[in-house]
C-alpha cells in the first residue's frame, strides 16, 4: 500500500473486520478503497476507514471464473469525488460494462448477476440429467445442453428482445413447445424463482445485520 493509490478489499465478509484491524491505520487520503465484500455496508466501512479519499463497493462479474465478460455493479456514498469514481470505473471496465447503482440495489444485482450464472448452470445440468430418464445417453444430453446454451448466448448479443423472438419462432401456436411453456406458467415457476431470490437476499441481509449491529472500533 505504500506505493499504491487504490486498495482492493477482496475478502469474504467474515474476514473483513480482521483485515481492517491490520491495515486501517495505513489507509491515507490518497487511497481509493474498493470493497467487493457482499453485505458489508459502506457506512460501516466509512467509520473504519476515516482517512481514505474515496470509498466504493463493487460487485464484479462472476463470469471471471470462466474468463467471460460480465457486468460490474458499483455503488458509492453521495458526494464521492468524480475523479475517484472515474478511476474505479476505468479499473473494472476491462472486465465488461460498469453500472452505477444505489447501494440499496446492489444486493439484488449481486443475486441476479453474481449468482445468476451458477443458478442457470444448475438448471441446465438438471435439464440434461432429466434426459437420462427418457433414454438419452448422458454424453448426448450434455452435448444438447452445451449447444442450447451456446445458441442462447449468441441469440442475446443483440439484446434480450431476441429471446422473445426466439420463443415466438419456436413456440408455434398449438405446438409442443407452446404446450410446455403453458405448463411451466401454470406450475408458477416464476414463484419458485422469486422465493429463491428472496432467500438469497435474506442471507445477504443477515450478513449486513452483523455489521449494522456491531460496534465500530
Amino acid at each position: 500500500m505504500a506505493r499504491s493509490n487504490v486498495v482492493l478489499l477482496c475478502v469474504r465478509p467474515q474476514q473483513i473486520s480482521g483485515l481492517l484491524d491490520e491495515m486501517a491505520d495505513s489507509i491515507l487520503p490518497r487511497h481509493t478503497v474498493v470493497s467487493v465484500a457482499v453485505g458489508v455496508p459502506l457506512s460501516w466501512l466509512k467509520k473504519r476507514l476515516t482517512r481514505c479519499g474515496g470509498l466504493f463497493h463493487v460487485h464484479p462479474p462472476s463470469q471471471l471464473t470462466t474468463r467471460a465478460a460480465g457486468i460490474s455493479f458499483l455503488s458509492h456514498p453521495r458526494g464521492s469525488p468524480a475523479a475517484r469514481l472515474q478511476q474505479v470505473t476505468n479499473l473494472f471496465r476491462g472486465l465488461g460494462p460498469v453500472v452505477c447503482v444505489p447501494e440499496k440495489q446492489i444486493d439484488a444485482c449481486a443475486v441476479f448477476a453474481g449468482c445468476g450464472p451458477a443458478f442457470w448452470a444448475h438448471l441446465g445440468l438438471t435439464w440434461a440429467n432429466l434426459g437420462g430418464r427418457f433414454g438419452i445417453p448422458p454424453s448426448i444430453a450434455r452435448q444438447i445442453l452445451a449447444a442450447t446454451l451456446s445458441g442462447l448466448a449468441r441469440g442475446t448479443e443483440g439484446g434480450t428482445a431476441n429471446l422473445e423472438r426466439l420463443i415466438e419462432n419456436i413456440a408455434t401456436p398449438g405446438g409442443i413447445t407452446e404446450a410446455g411453456i403453458h405448463f411451466l406458467d401454470k406450475a408458477r415457476v416464476e414463484d419458485i424463482l422469486n422465493a429463491m431470490v428472496v432467500h438469497c437476499l435474506a442471507r445477504i441481509g443477515s450478513i449486513r445485520g452483523q455489521f449494522t449491529s456491531a460496534p465500530v472500533v
